[in-house]
């Protein structure tokens, strides 16, 4: 389980790494992760998993995203860093319900990035073009919330691998 304390934007300070090219995990939002922001803030898309095929992970990165818009419902977004470019389409793969498990993954081909969300018997797939690359390891990067504003309250995200 990740926890993100109220006031921080971090579940965890340190990356760790893979040498595989998709990493899977099973997911559950608690109940903890919803809530309302006002403004422009509304729209920052939060980081639930992703990895760095580079040595700076706002270099070249793969992540999917969420945010919650209305106050009962998560959506799942991609986004990612291509060429030091953050590179954000507000494509909704999927809406979850907090305590509701779904899967979901992401795969590094040469050129590009492959995002699936599974909910239930609904999956849905994504693919960003990216800078061709490709490092021994991939970094990978952990919840975080927010862009300028950080968590407002503690928030809890289960994340295990398959």
């Amino acid at each position: 389980m990740y926890r993100i304390k109220s006031g921080s934007h971090y579940s965890r300070l340190f990356p760790s790494f893979t040498f595989k090219h998709t990493i899977r995990y099973r997911c559950r939002f608690e109940n903890s992760c919803l809530y309302q922001l006002e403004g422009e803030d509304a729209f920052d898309i939060n980081k639930l998993v992703g990895f760095s095929t580079s040595w700076n992970h706002h270099q070249q990165s793969a992540r999917i995203g969420w945010r919650c818009m209305d106050g009962q419902t998560i959506e799942l977004l991609t986004y990612t860093y291509a060429d030091g470019k953050r590179d954000v389409v507000d494509t909704i793969l999927a809406v979850v319900k907090p305590e509701e498990e779904f899967d979901i993954s992401i795969t590094d081909f040469e050129s590009c990035y492959e995002y699936t969300v599974r909910v239930g018997e609904l999956e849905s797939t994504a693919r960003k073009w990216k800078v061709p690359d490709r490092w021994l390891f991939q970094w990978i990067l952990h919840p975080f919330f927010g862009g300028q504003t950080a968590a407002p309250h503690e928030m809890k995200i289960h994340l295990t691998k398959i």
